[in-house]
């Protein structure tokens, strides 16, 4: 079979280069699950967050904000967000994520401090926080709605969506990638992308083509209250102790924040259930920041995979050791919040076009990135845990 561009991966990040290249080149996507999204994607607890640490993630959901602004017309008759508003907090450091602040009132988004933010998210009751922002214009979203209009508008425009499919290596002509081999048969094609998150690295590696990713395993908790929940009220997120409370109809969706290395192995789901000790976490936590939701009961809770590279900056755009081969890898949970930017950042540069409002550079996988680098396995931006990205492991005491 032959393509202009095949994408490994039928996630948010990969529907949606799919669907920005539809109208341009012949595409096929391949995924090993059975329906698009059902990895990270479906895990994604739906906040679209602009108030990121990295400057590169912030301007890629800023493209996605602005996209949902004014939704295409392949998202007719789908609620894929609305203006929730969200309350970023801190409850340690005053100073984190100040230069932050700077860049999105630059880009004149409205960033109000706010005193009392028990006033607007009831649960916190009294808890005292360092500083409060309101962002009024973020937004709450529907990841399976905003998949189904990529994947939809794609169809729509001939895209070849091949499931059930496992993507085992890459396909060489000397120094160029030529294609996939897959579990039902090779694929030839211009250019490769991976967007196949945990899996990403492992593909590559297969051909010696190694780039420092490491999947963090992260729980999520499902409360209910039996009660209605306003669910225009904001989510909120603790930035800096690491925990946040996204409304649902009935209850909350909630993370600790904690993350445990834990590659995938090949095939199989990155789905898991959570353990005691993110209970207890859990636990502690709510305690300490949210007590008004401790009365709420846990029914149901996951685990899944984000992963990240050692400076927590997505990897994106063309590989210049691996001719034709591209990524869209190392998303770490925001993979909603960036996937409309992604999408038209790849398809741009596969067309060599430019991105005057992302510098390819910054983002590039060929970029100086440490073989060191600190996960968080409490969620706390100041505890934590120094790792190879070699092994995954903490490194040799010497």
């Amino acid at each position: 079979m032959q393509a202009d561009v095949t994408i490994i991966g039928a996630g948010l990040a990969g529907c949606s280069i799919a669907w920005h290249l539809r109208k341009t080149h012949k595409v096929v996507v391949i995924d090993q699950a059975e329906t698009p999204g059902s990895e990270a994607s479906s895990q994604n607890a739906g906040m679209l967050r602009r108030l990121g640490e990295d400057p590169y993630e912030r301007r890629l959901a800023q493209r996605t904000h602005l996209f949902l602004e004014h939704p295409h017309p392949d998202w007719e008759g789908l609620t894929v967000s609305r203006k929730s508003g969200a309350l970023m907090l801190l409850a340690q450091d005053p100073h984190h994520l100040e230069d932050a602040l700077s860049h999105l009132r630059a880009l004149k988004v409205s960033v109000q401090e706010h005193r009392k933010p028990g006033e607007i998210a009831p649960y916190l009751q009294k808890q005292a926080f360092v500083r409060a922002y309101f962002l009024p214009e973020e937004h709450s979203c529907d990841p399976k709605a905003l998949l189904l209009g990529f994947v939809r508008g794609a169809k729509a425009q001939g895209v070849d969506f091949k499931l059930k499919t496992q993507a085992s290596s890459l396909v060489w002509d000397n120094d160029q990638v030529i294609g996939v081999n897959t579990s039902r048969g090779r694929i030839y094609s211009d250019k490769v992308v991976l967007a196949a998150g945990a899996w990403s690295s492992q593909i590559a590696a297969d051909s010696n083509v190694i780039r420092p990713l490491t999947p963090l395993r992260r729980a999520v908790f499902r409360l209910r209250n039996n009660k209605s929940q306003p669910l225009d009220s904001p989510w909120v997120w603790v930035d800096d102790v690491g925990i946040y409370a996204k409304p649902t109809a009935d209850g909350f969706l909630i993370s600790p924040c904690d993350e445990h290395i834990d590659p995938p192995l090949p095939g199989h789901s990155s789905w898991g259930r959570a353990i005691p000790s993110q209970h207890d976490l859990l636990h502690d936590k709510l305690q300490r920041y949210f007590p008004g939701l401790l009365t709420h009961k846990i029914e149901e809770d996951w685990t899944g995979l984000r992963t990240f590279a050692p400076d927590r900056r997505p990897i994106l755009g063309p590989d210049k050791e691996a001719n034709g081969l591209l990524w869209a890898a190392g998303l770490g949970g925001f993979g909603l919040s960036c996937c409309v930017g992604i999408g038209e950042a790849i398809a741009a540069w596969i067309r060599d076009a430019p991105t005057e409002w992302l510098d390819p550079r910054m983002v590039s996988p060929n970029r100086g990135l440490s073989t060191k680098w600190l996960t968080r396995p409490d969620g706390h931006i100041h505890r934590g845990q120094l790792v190879s990205t070699t092994t995954g492991f903490p490194p040799a005491q010497t």
